[in-house]
């Protein structure tokens, strides 16, 4: 005996076919760029980040990706409650001579529909000083040679400027002369030896100096190659 469907049951079919719902949680930020504006190349940039978990159950923060190992991240809850706040808060130190940075993290959850979101901190670096050259690259120096190089550092805000500690991250390089010329620029003038080792291979050190500057030092990259005594070397002293 066949059975006919009544008016009800044809109007329920529909509803009965569909996929079931689940409940899912999901994740809401208020922005996902921040622009922190101009700050210093050695200054702490911090950033926040607020959402909100607009789904049905609790929100799990998995995991963060950085572009950058400078980058430190903090999530403020591991997991979000149904319509609870939350936030992820960014640190890091941009250490370029100037320019525009963008560093991004991507926070991972269980969103079913989101469940990467990439978030931006832009910031513009104001450069305390201008170092000329702003790296040095001393070629090909001969074992057990030495090399000397200068530096002009001009402040950008001469007022009140001093350098600080000066000192590099290797023992090849070294200081031999800080000198002030008392133009109206406050341009220093900064010699450094580069010493060649007793064996040929790479030197890659960075120079330290320190200024008066809360917070910001300037940084100084010095490389080049080592290499035998038969090699050409270039403008050993």
């Amino acid at each position: 005996m066949k059975r006919i469907l009544g008016p009800l049951s044809l109007a329920m079919l529909p509803l009965l076919l569909a996929a079931p719902v689940f409940p899912s949680p999901h994740i809401q930020f208020e922005a996902t760029t921040v622009d922190v504006g101009e700050v210093r190349s050695e200054q702490l940039i911090q950033a926040s980040f607020d959402y909100r978990n607009t789904g049905d159950v609790d929100l799990k923060i998995q995991g963060i990706d950085k572009s950058c190992s400078c980058i430190v991240t903090k999530a403020s809850l591991a997991e979000t409650k149904p319509g609870g706040l939350g936030k992820i808060e960014v640190e890091f130190v941009p250490n370029v001579p100037g320019g525009t940075v963008s560093n991004f993290v991507t926070v991972h959850t269980n969103d079913p529909e989101r469940p990467s979101v990439e978030l931006r901190i832009d910031a513009s670096i104001k450069p305390v000083a201008v170092l000329t050259p702003a790296r040095i690259d001393f070629g090909n120096l001969p074992v057990g040679a030495t090399k000397e190089e200068s530096i002009n550092i001009v402040p950008v805000e001469p007022k009140d400027f001093r350098l600080g500690d000066i000192k590099s991250s290797g023992k090849c390089v070294a200081v031999s002369e800080v000198k002030a010329t008392h133009d109206d620029k406050g341009t220093y003038v900064l010699k450094l030896r580069i010493s060649a080792g007793d064996a040929p291979g790479q030197i890659l050190e960075i120079v330290q100096i320190g200024t008066s500057v809360k917070g910001a030092n300037l940084g100084l990259l010095v490389f080049g190659n080592v290499v035998s005594s038969g090699s050409n070397g270039s403008n050993q002293r």
